[in-house]
Formats: structure tokens, C-alpha cells, sequence
């Protein structure tokens, strides 16, 4: 989760990330074995790295940022975190909604998997669609957004074999282009702000389960909100 948004949105509980953890780490962590170090790169409030600990209670687990305050680290006490990639090589490896956010997003993955283990688990999600675009991305400092091809080639170019891959939040697209496409059209925007707000126990309940229960149409291979893949280093 982007340090930008913590003071707005609790990871804990809202409708968005608890739906990517589950389906991100939760829903697929009989395809990572049993690591013994779990990276997180980009990891902001570090939620998805502490939602992984509760699977992997062994794993040495360490959250990666070089924006942290090296005073005030996030309030996860069972992770190791740092402002650069630990040496440590990784079985394990997170990079939720980071790539979108560098310069050069091939050489941070290239990075990432060079400090791996050989056969290491690499989770990548970015958001999809630049037709998206919106003052959420301008908020939060993206470069781009793109669709699973792209990320899918990405993924190979750093030395990866990519196993599963796909759209996430298909159930709640068609919604959100609607949204985004009506706010361009009649220039009708707020600027720079993240689209997440912090919602009642109701609609964050509504909304989780809405997202469940639409299973193959929000986690597909065709449209969503965010792409992912999941690869090995080969």
C-alpha cells in the first residue's frame, strides 16, 4: 500500500486490499511453497508483506522502501524493514503496485530477481488500462498503467517464467470505466486524489463479498483494475 494514501485508507479493513491479499497471497500460497525469506519491494504501509507472515509464521520477512522514516517504520513488529534490497536472497518476492511508479521499471524487476533464489516466487501487480488514467494515478506518482501482455513480456525480459497471470476487480470494471470515462468526458475532476476513501464496515462488507462471490469475473484473464502475474526465476 502507497504511504500516500495511509493517512485516508486502513489496508486492515478496507474493501480493496483486503480483496488483492486474498487473491494475490492468500488464495495463492499453495503455489510458494514454504519460504524461508519473504521480500517485499516498494512495500509502503506493509500490509501485504504482514498479511504473507500470517501464512509463513517462519519466513524471515522484510519490507523494502526508501521512502521510510528510518524513526517511525510501519507498525508491523514482527517485520525487518529496509531502505534498499537486502543481499539476503529472497524465496519469496512482493511487488504490488511498484513498478508503475519508476523510471525505469525493467531494471527494478531485473534488480529484484537477480537478488533471488534460483526458483523464487515473484508476485507483480500494476494497475491496468491507461485508458484508466485518472488524478488517482496522478496522485500517487505514476509513469503508466498496462495491460498483461505487456507486464507478461516485462516479466520474461527480467529473467522470469511466468505461471499465472490476469486481471484483478473484473466485477466492479465496467463500474469504473463508466466513472472515469463520465469525469473526462464533462472535465469534471478533483484534481490529484486518490479515488479511496475510507468506508463504513458496511460497504467495505458489501463490496468484499460482491468481489467473492464474482470470483472468475474478478480475478480473469481479459479486463480489471489491476494486472498481476505470478512467475519463477528461472
Amino acid at each position: 500500500m502507497d504511504l500516500k494514501e495511509l493517512g485516508s485508507v486502513d489496508p486492515e479493513c478496507h474493501w480493496y486490499y483486503k480483496f488483492k491479499s486474498e487473491s494475490l497471497i492468500k488464495n495463492s500460497k499453495d503455489k510458494f511453497g514454504n519460504p524461508s525469506i519473504i521480500v517485499e519491494i516498494g512495500a509502503g504501509s506493509a500490509f501485504f508483506l504482514k498479511e504473507a507472515s500470517t501464512l509463513f509464521p517462519n519466513a524471515d520477512c522484510i519490507a523494502v522502501d526508501p521512502f521510510y522514516d528510518q524513526s517511525n517504520f510501519p507498525r508491523y513488529e514482527n517485520l525487518t524493514y529496509s531502505l534498499t534490497i537486502p543481499e539476503k536472497q529472497a524465496d519469496l518476492v512482493f511487488l504490488i503496485d511498484v513498478l508503475e511508479h519508476v523510471d525505469n521499471d525493467l531494471e527494478l524487476l531485473t534488480t529484484a530477481a537477480k537478488s533471488s533464489k534460483q526458483g523464487s516466487k515473484h508476485v507483480i501487480s500494476v494497475p491496468a488500462f491507461k485508458f484508466l488514467w485518472s488524478g488517482h494515478d496522478d496522485f500517487l506518482g505514476h509513469k503508466r498503467r498496462y495491460r498483461v501482455n505487456e507486464l507478461t513480456k516485462l516479466a520474461g525480459d527480467a529473467g522470469l517464467q511466468v505461471e499465472d497471470y490476469g486481471y484483478l476487480f473484473g466485477g466492479i470494471f465496467p463500474g469504473v470505466v463508466v466513472f472515469r470515462l463520465t469525469k473526462k468526458f464533462f472535465r469534471k475532476s478533483n484534481g490529484e486524489s486518490s479515488d479511496l476513501r475510507k468506508n463504513s464496515n458496511f460497504i467495505n462488507s458489501i463490496l468484499g463479498h460482491f468481489l467473492r462471490l464474482s470470483g472468475p469475473i474478478s480475478r480473469n484473464k481479459y479486463f480489471g483494475l489491476s494486472a498481476f502475474v505470478i512467475a519463477t526465476k528461472i
